[in-house]
């Protein structure tokens, strides 16, 4: 249920239930911390999109890998969201959701976000709706990025603009950031115990 840079964050989604992989979502109570050693204090403020925190997201079924990972999923994720995204929609419906803009006060970061993938298995794949009954149990295994996706603030020194010091730089490396209260959500469909033996009918042919 917490977690920090570079720590991997595994998650369980229902068994014997047909989920819809489109409503996969994690929630997230995320904090950056600040450092008072220099001149100036320096705070931590969070990138852009909740997905900026993710590093690479892998999906298991039945403990085997069906999703493989790749090193820059939050990077792959910020691009295809500036394709199909608008400047109003990040300072409105995903500054709400997701933390969709960077903050530029003088003061940490501690909010609440949801992490929902835009790529990968829950958002790309031809199959919607998957019966874990017959997959196996599906877990998720999150790899959170490192401290250096992080912004900095230099308190007076607005943003974007440089340290006044070498202190104010050693002390941006102290600054980092926790994430707490995880859980996911996602929706579960039933169709009927027809469906199911017409589906099993088939399989077994």
């Amino acid at each position: 249920t917490s977690a920090g840079p570079s720590s991997i964050i595994t998650l369980s989604l229902p068994s014997n239930a047909i989920i819809d992989l489109r409503t996969f979502k994690v929630h997230l109570d995320v904090a950056t911390t600040s450092d008072a050693t220099s001149t100036n204090a320096i705070f931590g403020k969070l990138p852009a999109d909740a997905s900026s925190l993710i590093q690479q997201c892998e999906v298991y079924a039945g403990g085997i890998q069906i999703a493989q990972g790749f090193s820059e999923f939050n990077t792959v994720s910020r691009i295809k969201k500036l394709v199909h995204s608008s400047r109003d929609r990040e300072s409105s419906i995903d500054q709400t959701l997701s933390h969709g803009i960077i903050t530029t006060d003088d003061a940490v970061d501690n909010v609440s976000m949801i992490f929902k993938p835009s790529i990968g298995f829950f958002a790309e794949s031809s199959t919607r709706y998957l019966a874990t009954s017959l997959t196996g149990d599906i877990s998720v295994r999150l790899t959170l990025a490192p401290n250096a996706v992080l912004t900095y603030k230099e308190a007076t020194v607005a943003m974007p603009g440089n340290f006044t010091d070498a202190a104010a730089r050693a002390a941006a490396l102290n600054v980092t950031y926790s994430v707490s209260s995880i859980h996911a959500t996602i929706a579960t469909v039933t169709l009927g115990d027809f469906y199911e033996s017409m589906l099993l009918e088939r399989l077994t042919q």
